[in-house]
């Protein structure tokens, strides 16, 4: 059964690498399909999954690594988990700073230096949660843990309702962060500084690790795991669902009702990913085998990897141009376009991101085949 729910969880972690590729990746942010756009503040689209679904495959690896994890000693433990943390911020970091340089307005290269790199991000807020949640699991144990999480959810929904507002320009996670970072380490696309993974929304992305953490704990109980799981998926959908009105679905936010709502559907993944891969180990073996269930093993399997490959491709697209134009754009305007455009743009676009995935693909097989993967 161990290996079963290995093979759920890295296909489950190879499609949450498949769809991050491809969200962001379109030929041009012109033309997307609306299913592959972010809500604009408020409400949540398929795509609001993808980030959420990252923190809880890591939960889930943590929980099944747990026991060894638990057993070393204590000086082992906390020197593992600091450099784990501390090498994944570093690489989120580093990878919004290269290629040390953009073009400005008037295509000249403008060369940026430390005090202007965005500080949060995908890999920092994951290296943060990864930190606090291990911390509260060995020191506290997995209820006081749950618990633990409780407290930060309630005590970042009450900073949500007290402080300001739940607009853009008023939400107390744009005003702690630039207390404490400054505007100019800030996501500066939203017309604004302000950062969608800021520092305040750790607290509630807690939530999302330990739910995958449970998740993993209550499939390793034996029979029964796979309905307690549904009933999960049931109480947590339910449970962000119920406090919307109060607290509305808001990624950029990562408020109460999101990390709840999107919890429950990570755990609806998961189950029925282990329903259809727990089988007996020639039907599972069977599923695995399929050219979708192969792809996301592959990307599953090296997901760390996949990701800085995935965002290596655009940071190389857009730091050097061709007759003029930056070769991200070029590319999409020379060969996509042109092939695909006459059905629809949005069409052209998904092609785009298409190929950038399935270069991640190949890329994945061929480390694979080496027994070459990334680890933290």
């Amino acid at each position: 059964m161990q290996g079963e729910r290995n093979l759920a969880l890295d296909v489950l972690r190879g499609l949450t690498v498949a769809c991050m590729i491809v969200v962001n990746t379109p030929g041009s942010w012109s033309h997307v399909y609306a299913p592959l756009l972010h809500a604009d503040w408020h409400g949540f689209s398929p795509t609001d999954l993808v980030f959420p679904a990252f923190v809880f495959v890591l939960g889930n690896a943590l929980a099944l690594s747990w026991g060894r994890l638990q057993a070393l000693a204590p000086a082992v433990f906390w020197r593992k988990t600091l450099r784990r943390s501390l090498l994944l911020f570093t690489l989120g970091v580093v990878l919004h700073w290269i290629p040390f340089y953009r073009f400005g307005p008037d295509g000249a290269m403008v060369w940026i230096g430390l005090e202007r790199v965005r500080l949060p991000g995908v890999l920092q807020r994951i290296a943060l949660c990864y930190l606090l949640c291990s911390a509260a699991l060995y020191l506290l144990g997995w209820r006081r843990s749950l618990l633990l999480a409780g407290a930060g959810l309630a005590a970042h929904s009450a900073l949500l309702l007290t402080w300001g507002d739940m607009s853009l320009q008023h939400n107390p996670a744009r005003a702690l962060d630039l207390w404490l970072l400054g505007p100019q380490h800030l996501y500066q696309g939203e017309g604004l500084p302000f950062d969608p993974e800021g520092l305040l929304g750790v607290l509630s992305s807690c939530t999302n690790l330990l739910a995958g953490f449970y998740a993993g704990q209550i499939l390793a109980g034996g029979p029964g795991g796979a309905r307690k799981l549904w009933i999960a998926v049931l109480g947590l959908t339910l449970a962000g669902l119920l406090i919307a009105p109060w607290l509305p679905l808001n990624k950029k936010l990562w408020s109460a009702s999101y990390a709840l709502f999107s919890s429950g559907l990570c755990c609806a993944l998961l189950a029925a990913l282990h329903g259809m891969l727990g089988r007996p180990q020639a039907q599972a073996q069977a599923q695995a085998h399929s050219l979708p269930m192969r792809a996301c093993l592959a990307l599953g399997r090296n997901a760390l990897a996949m990701y800085v490959l995935g965002e290596a491709l655009v940071i190389l697209l857009i730091s050097f141009k061709i007759n003029g134009q930056v070769a991200y754009d070029y590319l999409f305007a020379a060969v996509y376009a042109p092939l695909f455009g006459a059905l629809d743009m949005r069409f052209a676009s998904l092609m785009y991101a298409f190929s950038a995935l399935g270069l991640c693909v190949l890329s994945a097989h061929f480390l694979a085949r080496r027994g070459w993967y990334l680890r933290l």
